[in-house]
């Protein structure tokens, strides 16, 4: 994603906005080179279905058992992330 400070944005708001509209493209704003936003393409159903807690929960829940299914290693999860972080 291409990175955009604020005051360049100010200047160039018309310029950027055309760009997500017509490519899609999204921006990261920064302010002072930190991240602060994302400005994205608009999408009606995001806007009028808000995210459903429950169905995220069960979403994930549902990944997490296919990889347990799916897991082939004969180490744990666990070990894995111990001998990376080492």
């Amino acid at each position: 994603m291409p990175r955009i400070g604020l005051r360049e944005l100010k200047t160039r708001a018309s310029e950027v906005i055309r760009d997500v509209e017509e490519n899609q493209v999204r921006y990261v704003i920064t302010k002072r080179g930190h991240p602060r936003a994302i400005l994205m393409p608009y999408s009606a159903e995001q806007e009028s279905a808000p995210p459903d807690r429950a169905e995220s929960w069960n979403k994930l829940v549902e990944a997490l058992a296919d990889v347990g299914r799916n897991w082939s290693s004969p180490l744990t999860a666990e070990e894995i992330l111990n001998d990376m972080r080492r």
